[in-house]
């Protein structure tokens, strides 16, 4: 009966410690929708449909970061820190800090070319 508790008793030591979580860096955050919502909204993603959150590869979020910390002037970690997550979260005026070019980009047509003017040189 004392051998079976003892043993027991390790299986529910052991399993306490072993499922306790892993952090490798506390003060980092993995991007939220509100995130990426806000880097693709000032210009640091390209902005696709609203079906490709998802679909944004890590480096790309990491450099994005990185390019928003260098922005700003803070110190450039490439991770969701604190202090990133704080100029996130300030007041914006919603201009785009990096501006992209749009993919169908025409120039708007302000005259029309040919245009063989007046047929007569005297108005009356």
């Amino acid at each position: 009966m004392e051998l079976s508790y003892i043993i027991f008793s390790v299986f529910l030591v052991v399993g306490k410690y072993d499922s306790a979580p892993v952090y490798s860096n506390i003060n980092t955050i993995s991007p939220s929708l509100s995130a990426i919502n806000f880097m693709k909204e000032y210009g640091y993603l390209e902005s696709g449909t609203a079906d490709s959150d998802a679909l944004y590869e890590k480096n790309a979020i990491t450099n994005a970061v990185k390019t928003l910390q260098e922005f700003a002037n803070i110190p450039v970690t490439g991770q969701l820190d604190n202090t990133t997550l704080k100029l996130m979260a300030s007041p914006r005026c919603g201009v785009p800090d990096i501006l992209r070019k749009r993919k169908n980009l025409q120039r708007n047509k302000r005259f029309v070319i040919g245009s063989k003017g007046w047929k007569t040189r005297n108005i009356t």
